[in-house]
């Protein structure tokens, strides 16, 4: 077998560039490979799909593969997917210590002695989703630990046997399930690369055809991946990059289709991203530092507004594929414009930022399919950053083990978003399953340089006993830190509101009077609500950041009863540091010109906001108003349109809605 020089090998200059500015993510790498000589596994590389927090160790040096710790699947998958190969290479690279390949040798020969592909074991050790994702590490790890004495040409030999068992397996297992699941891209990703270092065109090809139309598939016109998780999304992306990647160094042909299609995945995730390029646990995803792959698309692709959205300098994982060259080839790339909010209408994913630094004020709002069974119960759900912290999130997923807590964090009560009657609007039944789901109806969306505007809703409520509502949520961002939510109830009946906000574990929330005060070192935020009986209640409940790890966070419950539209009116603000924010806000009349009449508040809210001593108000309009539909504020403001900002600046209001 031919030596698979694909990914830089560079692996001196690689070592002093991470000393220099990457020395944790080295040490971590370094760590991770003592323990595995020593047959203790912990998987938590930043990028594991499944990471573990209690170490496991085979103290004989006999691995069971199949071992479940804990009755979780998921600890199987993680073991054979052999991550930690590539660590093992890193540190043999960074130290000469012979120990790691010999570690690397003695597993993988212990793997190979005792796992078998047969019906049983793909389900266990040879899912084809893990044989697929341990061709790029084993390959990774051969290259960096090649010239040691303990990789004799017989295990080289053995080696590319067992890539030929892999190759295959992986050819002849593809169907429509694998055309639509990150299964697919992920396991040909796998065959790619065998195919390539193997010399095997006939799987390299078939592997990149098949890729191309999974990416067809399963991406929407937005660049999102269907499942509606980041986390996957970039599990997918990754594949898909790496194959970019690699193609080019071998001279295949790539089809324009998928680059094309690659290019608007790592868009998408740019927009998802919070400003410190952290991905929000949004459906089944942990809170993930995602930088490295916007900066691989932005040096790929030669992509100004990449760069723009990664930021300034490579990370870690960049300079082992593009070698110690990464910065200064990253560094040529010229930054581009891109619109600080954007809106991925097909996944119905919305962000709104002031900008693209890391203090930058960012919302997220989801009103979208759901996905697969990756997908939770959080339409209408918002995430809310600012200086740098979280201060509103996800509560994340924790486990994949069918159990109460696997369905709670799925379920509306969980998510930033409102409920009725106390009852979820869509269904979880199990860990993948679902009785029904809310279906979404995106609303509008417009961006303006001064304030910006979002708007949908669902039927999930059609069926209430009470009597069908249908749950809508308005957004106006005011630039660049203000945001202000309405959340109406169209339907007839009387019936109770929920609406719930989960905090970052970074800081502490107390209920204020009628609002909430979030309060951390980098970020202190107030939460104002609006309007007359209400019932704030702070509670805790539970949030997971990461696989496997569970906290309790504070979680604000808003409460009210009364009979259509005007549900609750919420306006959000943060400050820089442990100061509060400089701002008051009050519900005020809205009238209609020019026979003069007050409006209900079924028909329209407006909102007095008052920061840092200047004035805003915001006008929404619940109704169509046919007849008489010019709107006054007090004596000083009178416009036309459904929602309108009125300022110093505009007058005469701007209308972001009509």
């Amino acid at each position: 077998m031919k030596p698979f020089v694909c990914w830089s090998d560079r692996y001196a200059d690689i070592l002093a560039c991470c000393r220099d500015h990457f020395a944790g993510d080295l040490a971590h790498s370094m760590q991770v490979a003592d323990e595995v000589c020593a047959n203790t596994f912990l998987f938590g590389a930043r990028w594991e799909m499944e990471p573990t927090h209690i170490p496991v160790t085979f103290a004989d040096g006999n691995i069971d593969w199949e071992a479940m710790p804990d009755g979780d699947i998921e600890w199987i998958y993680a073991l054979n997917r052999h991550t930690y190969f590539v660590d093992m290479g890193r540190a043999y690279q960074a130290t000469g210590d012979e120990k790691y390949p010999a570690a690397f040798v003695r597993l993988l020969e212990h793997w190979w002695a005792n796992t078998r592909l047969c019906d049983a074991t793909t389900n266990t050790t040879w899912r084809t989703l893990e044989s697929g994702l341990r061709a790029e590490f084993w390959l990774r790890a051969l290259e960096m630990m090649r010239k040691s004495p303990a990789v004799t040409d017989e295990f080289v030999a053995r080696l590319e046997k067992s890539l030929e068992e892999h190759g295959e397996y992986l050819a002849g297992s593809h169907d429509a399930f694998h055309t639509l699941s990150n299964w697919g891209v992920i396991q040909d990703h796998g065959l790619l690369l065998i195919g390539l270092a193997l010399g095997r065109a006939d799987w390299a090809q078939l592997a990149l055809q098949r890729m191309d139309r999974e990416i067809e598939v399963q991406v929407l016109a937005d660049g999102v991946q269907w499942e509606q998780s980041p986390m996957y999304h970039c599990e997918v992306l990754h594949c898909c990059l790496d194959a970019i990647f690699a193609a080019r160094r071998f001279g295949m042909e790539i089809p324009a289709r998928f680059e094309g299609a690659v290019r608007g995945m790592v868009y998408a995730l740019g927009a998802w991203l919070t400003p410190d390029r952290v991905m929000p646990a949004h459906g089944d995803s942990d809170f993930i530092f995602a930088k490295d792959m916007l900066v691989c698309g932005a040096l790929l692709f030669r992509d100004g507004q990449l760069k723009t959205m990664a930021g300034e300098g490579v990370c870690f994982e960049n300079l082992w594929d593009f070698g110690p060259e990464a910065d200064e080839l990253y560094a040529a790339v010229p930054t581009a414009e891109v619109p600080c909010s954007i809106a991925l209408t097909d996944s119905g994913n919305y962000t709104l930022r002031s900008g693209w630094d890391e203090d930058a004020s960012w919302l997220r709002f989801h009103c979208g399919c759901m996905g697969s069974g990756h997908g939770h119960a959080d339409q209408l759900h918002i995430d809310w950053s600012a200086f740098g912290q979280r201060i509103l999130i996800d509560p994340g997923r924790f486990t994949y083990v069918s159990s109460p807590i696997r369905v709670m964090l799925k379920q509306a009560v969980s998510h930033n978003t409102t409920t009725v009657d106390d009852t979820e609007f869509t269904e979880c039944v199990e860990s993948w399953g679902y009785n029904s789901i809310a279906q979404a109806v995106k609303g509008e969306s417009r961006f303006t340089p001064d304030a910006d505007y979002l708007s949908g809703g669902h039927l999930g409520y059609l069926g209430l006993p009470g009597g069908a509502v249908f749950p809508q949520r308005k957004i106006v961002y005011l630039k660049p830190d203000v945001f202000v939510v309405f959340d109406a109830f169209y339907g007839p009946g009387e019936h109770s509101y929920q609406q719930r906000f989960l905090f970052d574990l970074g800081g502490q929330a107390a209920v204020d009077g009628q609002s909430a005060v979030f309060r951390s070192k980098k970020a202190t935020a107030r939460i104002l609500c609006l309007g007359e009986g209400l019932e704030l209640s702070m509670g805790r409940t539970s949030a997971s950041p990461q696989y496997n790890h569970m906290q309790l966070a504070q979680q604000l419950t808003v409460r009210r009863s009364g009979e259509g539209v005007p549900g609750f009116v919420t306006v959000l603000a943060a400050a820089k540091g442990e100061q509060e924010p400089d701002i008051t806000a009050e519900l005020v009349p809205v009238w209609r010109l020019p026979a003069d009449i007050q409006l209900p508040g079924r028909m329209a809210q407006a909102v007095r906001i008052v920061k840092d001593g200047e004035e805003t108000v915001v006008v929404l309009e619940h109704e169509d108003i046919n007849n008489q539909v010019e709107v006054r504020l007090g004596q000083n403001y009178r416009s036309y349109g459904r929602v309108l900002v009125f300022d110093k600046k505009h007058p005469g209001g701007l209308c972001l809605a009509w």
